[in-house]
């Protein structure tokens, strides 16, 4: 679809940079606390959540305003939709 993805496996403090993205979906699964901070200092016009969990169920600990969600296992057209509605 002539994106340009960046795929990070972890969000580490030093890889913040300076550039704007579209859209970060993070994965809950490897989400921690810690990682408030960071997503806060990413601008982005859009997050995505993905989960194994319902959405009605995600835990209150997470805290984080998102535009999306996906729920594991999801298929490509759920995904297109999302990516189609940021452009």
């Amino acid at each position: 679809m002539r994106h340009s993805v960046k795929a990070q496996e972890f969000l580490y403090n030093n890889e913040v940079d300076n550039k704007e993205y579209e859209l970060i979906i993070l994965d809950l699964g490897s989400f921690e606390q810690k990682h408030n901070p960071l997503l806060d200092a990413y601008t982005c016009r859009k997050l995505c959540l993905s989960s194994v969990w319902n959405e009605s169920s995600l835990p209150s600990y997470i805290g984080v305003e998102y535009d999306y969600f996906l729920q594991k296992p999801f298929g490509l057209d759920s995904l297109r939709k999302i990516i189609e509605s940021v452009q």
